[in-house]
């Protein structure tokens, strides 16, 4: 099998932008740090070393192949998340339908994904398969397909920009109410979950966003997000109720809540999360971390935070996403409102 070399960021989610020279060799990957976080000072460094070597730039690389692309990038969520993650096993089971189905309709190469056959295999999708379940397929191969084409130098075109996908109908979510969060952080299993915690209900992190928060990112009132969702990064007030949280932590060199101290999977975590609900006498409705996010909007809706406000601490790109998610929580204050005119 021949050597492949590549350049990646291998910790952005940590708030690291430092560039990897990759190579892979009889299917193994090694990595070696280019110690620089300019993305074409990390390209000047591959383009010399292909050239030393007398490779091609981009041998072939229009016409990659479908199962080699989703290979090649399954291999490097192996490296970031590990091949037993839940968050792998998943791109595992989503990127095999875009496989299968390319296989099925005669599509070997990147080049042959047209935005017609993109059409097609949205559309035989959508037939069997839920909107959200169709969409998250869909934005894992476009994730494939970009880091192909960042990677390898390929042929950049977006086959899904003319295709519509399902439209997803956003249900209620479900939230603590301000006393039950009380009653649940002060159950909890150590001051770092409770920190963990108080940075999702406080400030409206996500788990991932919470859990690879660098200390130095969480400094002078204000916590730095870097590559959230969407590969967004965003800046968020840090409240006297969550300082006095995380407070202990500032100091720490590296992770804001060491790695020794609560488990880097949410899966694992989320241990925590139940027993603390239990001891807190909250048996019924979803547990999630996830909730305590959804739980920092319904409070500052609650609190009659302008709705644009609350849109931009969650980061939702649209307002729609709030009313839709968060309308319950406001139709409950209408009767109040009301009243006040």
């Amino acid at each position: 099998m021949a050597t492949t070399y590549s350049i990646q960021q291998r910790k952005k989610a940590q708030g690291i932008m430092t560039w990897y020279l990759r190579t892979c060799r009889d299917g193994k990957q090694t990595f070696e740090s280019l110690h620089t976080t300019k993305k074409g000072e990390a390209m000047q460094i591959l383009q010399s070393l292909r050239t030393k070597l007398a490779m091609p730039t981009a041998p072939n690389s229009a016409d990659k192949g479908i199962d080699e692309m989703a290979l090649d990038w399954l291999r490097q969520i192996d490296v970031a998340f590990g091949s037993d993650g839940r968050t792998y096993m998943a791109y595992v089971s989503r990127i095999k339908k875009w496989r299968t189905w390319c296989r099925e309709n005669g599509v070997r190469k990147h080049s042959e994904f047209t935005a017609e056959e993109a059409y097609r295999f949205v559309q035989q999708l959508a037939a069997k398969l839920s909107p959200k379940t169709v969409l998250e397929i869909v934005k894992v191969v476009k994730k494939c397909r970009e880091w192909n084409i960042d990677t390898f130098d390929l042929k950049d075109f977006n086959p899904f920009k003319s295709v519509k996908t399902p439209k997803l109908k956003n249900g209620r979510k479900e939230f603590w109410t301000s006393e039950e969060l009380k009653s649940i952080l002060a159950a909890a299993p150590s001051p770092s979950f409770r920190a963990l915690w108080g940075l999702m209900a406080y400030a409206g992190l996500r788990f991932s966003e919470a859990r690879n928060l660098r200390a130095q990112n969480a400094q002078n009132g204000v916590i730095r997000v870097i590559n959230g969702k969407g590969g967004k990064d965003a800046e968020l007030p840090i409240s006297s109720k969550l300082s006095a949280l995380i407070g202990p932590y500032l100091k720490n060199d590296g992770l804001l809540i060491p790695e020794k101290d609560v488990p880097l999977r949410s899966d694992h975590a989320i241990i925590g999360l139940k027993v603390a609900c239990g001891i807190a006498g909250i048996t019924t409705g979803e547990i999630s971390h996830h909730k305590l996010r959804h739980s920092f909007a319904s409070e500052l809706l609650r609190k009659q935070t302008n709705p644009r406000t609350v849109q931009e601490l969650m980061r939702h790109s649209s307002i729609d996403t709030l009313f839709n998610y968060y309308a319950h929580v406001l139709r409950s204050d209408l009767a109040d409102a009301v009243e006040k005119i």
